[in-house]
């Protein structure tokens, strides 16, 4: 007995099933020079999944944004997106977290801390 195996292209419903999903993550900062370094760099890790990395520093003076803006031209690439957007002034975590929300575009949405690290790699996926 033989059995026949479709060999045809996926239709778009299936593609839809089949192609990875995205990733939105958010994370809010404020002098966090300590801890924001380490968690991108394990966020990076976690994940081969496209994602769309937003990060709002409201006026941190710790070096927190120097440190932000060497970091994410090494995150960025053609399956990552990441978005720094600074304040001038501190707006409260709600106010910069609803900014952020506004810009994210992923079928999913992760809220991070500064402090999140430790991620395995591939924890994400």
């Amino acid at each position: 007995m033989s059995r026949s195996l479709r060999h045809s292209s996926p239709t778009q419903e299936e593609r839809a099933i089949l192609r990875p999903a995205t990733i939105s993550v958010v994370l809010v900062t404020y002098q966090n020079v300590e801890e924001i370094g380490e968690c991108l760099k394990s966020l990076h890790q976690a994940s081969a999944l496209p994602l769309q990395i937003l990060i709002a520093d409201n006026a941190s003076t710790d070096g927190t944004q120097d440190l932000l803006e060497k970091t994410v031209a090494g995150l960025s690439s053609r399956d990552r997106v990441c978005e720094v957007h600074t304040h001038a002034a501190n707006l409260g975590f709600t106010r910069a977290l609803n900014l952020l929300l506004a810009r994210a575009t992923g079928e999913m949405t992760l809220f991070l801390n500064p402090d999140t690290s430790g991620w395995p790699a591939g924890g994400l996926d």
